[in-house]
């Protein structure tokens, strides 16, 4: 019984890994864009402030699918969007 529950949660943890570093890579996307758009370019920025862009992207999308999973969860439900 533990090393199901043991597999599981190895499972589990793999998951969340893969999630998040598919929400790491989509944010270094945005925020090439973002610092392109800008005129800006990389050397114009230290790896704090790269890093301080990335964060910022990784929040706005984690925001957007939470926000989306909400809808899907009211939709479902048969409740009107506001």
């Amino acid at each position: 019984m533990l090393k199901i529950i043991d597999e599981l949660s190895d499972k589990k943890n793999e998951l969340l890994a893969e999630y998040k570093s598919h929400i790491r890579e989509k944010a270094i996307k945005k925020a090439k864009v973002r610092i392109t758009l800008s005129g800006g370019s990389f050397d114009d920025y230290s790896m704090d402030d790269l890093e301080i862009i990335v964060k910022e992207e990784e929040d706005t999308i984690t925001e957007e699918i939470n926000s989306k999973g909400l809808y899907t969860i009211i939709a479902f439900l048969g409740f009107g969007i506001l």
